[in-house]
């Protein structure tokens, strides 16, 4: 899993909007949108699933945002989500609508999709 950033900030998106959350951002993008705020220039840090769930369960967060970039691009995402199943915190995946969410049915993620417009 390609990371390139992780921070602490506050939730923009529905259901949690407002409540202080985790960011994780994710590399990589299937579209281009001009008023896209995430830079994906940024050096990316590779994760496997395991180590990426350790790193957020070790940081303690009261929410988690999965953003990106596209968040479905990472092929490991539903084994990541399966891994911090037992956190109990709310969990958002922010994608842009353009790939099947199906994975995600199955898992602890709430889905947050931007209607995007690409260039």
């Amino acid at each position: 899993m390609r990371v390139i950033e992780i921070s602490n900030t506050i939730q923009g998106e529905f259901p949690c909007f407002g409540a202080p959350c985790m960011l994780i951002r994710f590399e990589g993008c299937n579209i281009t949108c001009d008023y896209c705020d995430a830079n994906l220039d940024q050096p990316a840090t590779e994760y496997t699933p395991e180590d990426l769930a350790t790193t957020i369960k070790a940081l303690k967060p009261k929410s988690l945002l999965l953003t990106g970039g596209e968040p479905l691009m990472q092929k490991d995402l539903v084994d990541l989500l399966d891994l911090l199943d037992d956190l109990n915190i709310p969990i958002v995946v922010e994608t842009n609508g353009t790939m099947s969410i199906k994975p995600l049915v199955p898992t602890v993620a709430t889905i947050a999709m931007d209607i995007v417009t690409g260039k």
